[in-house]
């Protein structure tokens, strides 16, 4: 009977290493596990166009397109997601898993809407960012949702449903967000200032984290003059952002 059980724990220990590996070897991969409508896939070797279907691997660089009735859910390799809705196109910028377990993720959202369901970041180079219309917003791990119209001026509207959001604007104004009603941003720049929407006191369960985050901005801030959005100078920024409990 005890070589019985030997047995079974053997084989389930094997299972669970197997998966493990196996989540390990694809970092830089996402994969759909829902596809409604029409979702198309444009490869970055080659631009080649592919159907998106359920399970269909994607990787770092593809442009996803969805239709007028086009939905899909993409799971990331940190198990982080996004939810996709219709005339929606976006790209894949980074997808990378590093070799101290960090990770960064950023995706360029063109026009349409992402709902970003993302895993708590666990190491102090790890990030997780959405740009669009020339802002970027980012998590330590929450979720929230990014809209942009597409157009030369582009309005971006940011809804935060869990946790806290950084947003850095065109002229590299920095804000905090917590739930409630939707951020809008027009030509990269946010049209209602959140003046009573700053890190949390003291005593809130992320102050501290929120705190080291906003000492962060002075510290880790990128700017990139060159890129330009409608005809007008904006910024592309990176910041990383504070990681912790």
């Amino acid at each position: 009977m005890n070589s019985i059980k030997m047995m079974v724990l053997l084989l389930l220990m094997s299972l669970v290493g197997g998966l493990a590996w196996a989540a390990d070897s694809t970092p830089n991969q996402g994969i759909f596990t829902s596809v409604s409508g029409k979702v198309k896939v444009k490869t970055k070797k080659g631009h080649k166009t592919k159907t998106a279907k359920k399970e269909m691997t994607v990787f770092e660089g593809d442009r996803i397109i969805a239709g007028d009735d086009g939905k899909a859910t993409l799971r990331l390799f940190d198990g982080s997601s996004l939810d996709i809705s219709p005339k929606t196109e976006f790209v894949l910028s980074k997808i990378r898993k590093s070799d101290d377990n960090g990770k960064t993720l950023s995706f360029k959202l063109v026009v349409g809407q992402l709902l970003a369901a993302v895993e708590k970041l666990t190491t102090s180079n790890s990030s997780f960012e959405i740009e669009a219309g020339g802002v970027v917003c980012g998590v330590r791990g929450t979720k929230f949702s990014m809209q942009c119209d597409g157009k030369s001026k582009p309005e971006v509207q940011l809804h935060v449903f869990e946790g806290v959001v950084y947003s850095i604007d065109g002229h590299g104004n920095k804000y905090f967000f917590h739930p409630g009603p939707p951020i809008k941003f027009f030509n990269a720049l946010t049209t209602n200032p959140p003046s009573q929407q700053q890190p949390p006191s003291p005593g809130d369960k992320d102050s501290k984290g929120l705190n080291d985050m906003s000492r962060q901005f002075h510290n880790s801030v990128d700017l990139n003059q060159n890129k330009q959005i409608g005809g007008s100078q904006t910024n592309i920024i990176t910041v990383k952002p504070y990681v912790g409990n």
